[in-house]
């Protein structure tokens, strides 16, 4: 026990003659949603039920004006109107989304009935088509860093973030 207090106190020495005298860390991390295997044909996800969401990035940030495919699984026991905005959590920004097959960049993802329309991604089991449906979208992150989406699906609301980088 004295070991620990005695680094501790070592830690936080140096910590004050590095910073001036000032015992503050800066919170740097992006508190980003864990991604899970919902489908087995498809990579890993964020987000919790309802929704989860497939970005294409694989945690890169590829430009300012470059759309990042993105896929939505959509729990077909929720049914309804998915609803997204995003927003940086660590700057000023905000995301901007394009429907497959559009030109247009919105501030806000509407897609009416998000249930009973979908993609098929390949090698999907049918099993997962009864429990989920799947919708694409490109994401545009105008710089790197972390995200918030903002998600309404049916009767939820979530909060997935995603943690973009410029970093090889």
């Amino acid at each position: 026990m004295w070991q620990s207090a005695k680094v501790f106190s070592l830690l936080t020495m140096t910590l004050l003659i590095t910073t001036g005298g000032t015992a503050q860390l800066a919170d740097t991390s992006c508190p980003a949603t864990p991604k899970l295997e919902i489908v087995s044909a498809i990579a890993p996800a964020a987000g919790a039920y309802p929704v989860w969401v497939v970005d294409g990035s694989y945690g890169r940030w590829p430009g300012p004006d470059a759309a990042v495919k993105t896929a939505w699984i959509l729990a077909r026991d929720n049914p309804g109107d998915l609803t997204v905005e995003g927003r940086k959590l660590d700057g000023d920004g905000q995301a901007l989304f394009r429907l497959p097959g559009s030109a247009d960049l919105s501030d806000r993802l509407v897609i009416a009935n998000a249930d009973t329309q979908q993609m098929m991604p390949g090698g999907i089991e049918p099993d997962a088509l009864h429990k989920y449906s799947f919708r694409s979208s490109g994401v545009v992150y105008p710089s790197a860093g972390c995200w918030e989406l903002l998600v309404h699906y049916g009767k939820s609301e979530s909060r997935i973030v995603v943690e973009l980088t410029d970093q090889p």
